[in-house]
């Protein structure tokens, strides 16, 4: 999507003063390039899942008691779920950034970390290690636990925020600079904001002299 967004054109005609405003690369119009990447991705996606959703569906009904997996509403409900929660996902994310770095945190550092430790004590030659190699395993062990922990808590924070973010296309943009903001008030001098920008800039300038002594509180 972000590379796509770098994409587009005709932002000076359709958006005038687009850099000013917030989330500036979605304004504009994709270019031919670019719509053909995203159907690309689209026709990507689609052979991927016929791949990933089976396996995902097949992987769950092996944890299901076999009694309760044949029955023919299980086999229902479960497909129906799978579906209904990948188009929230889909339909309610904006970020697709956002959900990798949940499946990152949550799963990857499970696979990778924490499996592998215990798949080594439960099947491996756990009695003729020494004590360092298992002290090495323990401090392993934790540092995944800690990923998993604060990554997953770090991700989904990052969700709810992109959720609750300003919509496309609002001046002024976080963050912006006086030059940037002065240059917007150049292009649309009828703009309200621009007549306010005397209790703007000195409403900034509190918020980032606070946000300073924190930084050098914490230092």
């Amino acid at each position: 999507e972000n590379v796509i967004d770098g994409m587009r054109t005709d932002r000076d005609v359709l958006a005038p003063g687009w850099w000013a405003t917030s989330d500036p690369w979605s304004a504009g119009r994709p270019t031919w390039m670019a719509r053909a990447l995203g159907w690309g991705v689209t026709l990507h996606l689609l052979c991927s899942d016929a791949i990933f959703v089976p396996c995902t569906v097949v992987a769950i009904e092996e944890l299901l008691p076999p009694s309760l997996a044949v029955k023919k509403r299980v086999w229902i409900s479960l497909r129906l779920a799978i579906s209904f929660l990948r188009m929230l996902v889909g339909t309610l994310v904006a970020d697709f950034v956002k959900i990798t770095d949940l499946t990152a945190a949550a799963c990857l550092t499970m696979n990778n970390i924490i499996l592998p430790i215990f798949a080594f004590y439960y099947a491996g030659p756990a009695g003729r290690i020494s004590s360092s190699r298992r002290a090495m395993h323990t401090v392993i062990l934790a540092f995944g636990f800690f990923c998993m922990l604060f990554g997953t808590v770090s991700a989904i924070r990052d969700l709810v925020q992109t959720s609750s973010a300003e919509r496309v296309g609002i001046f002024p943009r976080p963050d912006i600079s006086p030059k940037c903001f002065q240059a917007y008030c150049g292009v649309h001098p009828d703009e309200k904001k621009c007549s306010q920008a005397g209790t703007y800039w000195r409403n900034g300038l509190q918020s980032r002299r606070a946000v300073n002594l924190l930084e050098l509180l914490e230092e």
